[in-house]
């Protein structure tokens, strides 16, 4: 994992997973890029932090600034179950 730096215009769309892992509901925000990559923006545990960062990062695709975060490859997620 490494710190990542992308513009608003490369964010195609915001895409929520929702998982059991260990019995706990988890929400995780993906982002789907230019270039036909997704990766993994959080994983949260709390609906509500959950829902404040997706809100968030809704507000800032519409800015000029960089998001930061913490790259994780979606296709490297070990522990999503699908249905």
């Amino acid at each position: 994992m490494a710190q990542m730096s992308i513009l608003p215009v490369d964010i195609v769309n915001l895409i929520t997973l929702f998982y059991f892992k260990n019995n706990h509901l988890r929400y995780q925000i993906l982002l789907h890029l230019t270039g036909e990559r997704t990766v993994v923006f959080g994983e949260y545990l709390n609906y509500k932090e959950y829902k404040e960062q997706f809100e968030s990062l809704q507000k800032q695709r519409k800015g000029q600034r960089s998001i930061q975060f913490i790259e994780s490859d979606f296709q490297n997620q070990q522990n999503v179950m699908h249905g």
